[in-house]
């Protein structure tokens, strides 16, 4: 899941105070397009490059990466404004013929309180109490969340990432193909292009209303173009896609960074008399004692 909001606080950055923050967040966050960036080069790796014209594979990529199996994901999400740089991450695993993984967010505790685990089951969530939090949910480890409910208050499972790739579509025809790469061992092709950010957030899902609204305040204003650069293997799946933006002093870079694989993901929903519900993002937030910090 990502926590799309940023906090403001002794060690936060004051949206209030960046202007743009809160629009460029909201876009850039919630279709989940994030990660560190990993180093790609070399000659070496396994697989073969893709073949065709660059518009039309990134077109194709999001049907690739429906049609694998399971998915692996490793994503970051760096922001800049003010001199003040703020990262965490998020790793998870997606299979998509039982629709269910599992998610950490924030694994090393840079911007919350503590990691947040995350089970997915469909459209729903269920988020791991620690130990020592469950004075609050009656000794019950596990609070259960609708995640399109959540969705819309800042709250997207790492499933999203995978339903968002739909956003290569944006792209449109001036792909620009740099060159050969080898990422996480495979061989890949390295594209890049630009996007409008109205087009963008055109291809966003129902649940992230908030984010279109929040363009529509910026009525008429010329906005900078979103920089993309996405890594397909011979089969055309995405293995890494970078998005850059800046805007009005603040930066974001997000990377998503995929894996393949054959192996079924192993979870089980528990039982409901383990669960406590989750009403609103603030709520779970505190009851798991993962707030930022």
């Amino acid at each position: 899941m990502t926590y799309l909001e940023p906090t403001a606080g002794s060690r936060g950055i004051d949206r209030r105070a960046t202007g743009g923050l809160a629009l460029a967040t909201a876009i850039l966050l919630a279709i989940a397009v994030v990660a560190a960036v990993g180093r790609a080069g070399g000659s070496s790796g396994s697989g073969t490059y893709p073949s065709g014209e660059p518009a039309q594979l990134l077109a194709a990529a999001p049907g690739v990466a429906a049609a694998t199996p399971t998915l692996r994901l490793h994503l970051t999400i760096r922001v800049q404004a003010q001199g003040q740089s703020r990262q965490f991450d998020e790793t998870g695993e997606f299979d998509q013929k039982t629709q269910s993984g599992r998610f950490v967010v924030d694994p090393e505790a840079r911007v919350l309180a503590r990691p947040l685990e995350l089970l997915s089951v469909g459209t729903t969530g269920y988020v791991h109490v620690p130990a020592d939090r469950r004075g609050a949910t009656g000794g019950r480890p596990w609070i259960k969340l609708d995640l399109s409910q959540f969705q819309a208050q800042g709250f997207g499972s790492g499933r999203d990432a995978l339903a968002n790739l739909g956003l290569l579509s944006a792209v449109g025809t001036q792909v620009e193909e740099v060159g050969h790469d080898v990422v996480n061992g495979v061989k890949t092709t390295h594209y890049r292009a630009q996007l409008d950010l109205r087009k963008v957030v055109e291809h966003l899902p129902p649940a992230f209303a908030s984010a279109k609204a929040a363009l529509d305040q910026v009525g008429g204003r010329a906005l900078p173009p979103m920089k993309m650069d996405v890594w397909l293997d011979g089969a055309g799946l995405p293995r890494r896609l970078v998005v850059e933006l800046s805007l009005e002093g603040t930066s974001f870079e997000g990377t998503t960074e995929l894996n393949d694989s054959d192996t079924p993901v192993n979870v089980v929903a528990p039982p409901d008399d383990q669960t406590v519900p989750g009403s609103s993002l603030q709520q779970v937030m505190v009851l798991v004692g993962a707030t930022a910090r």
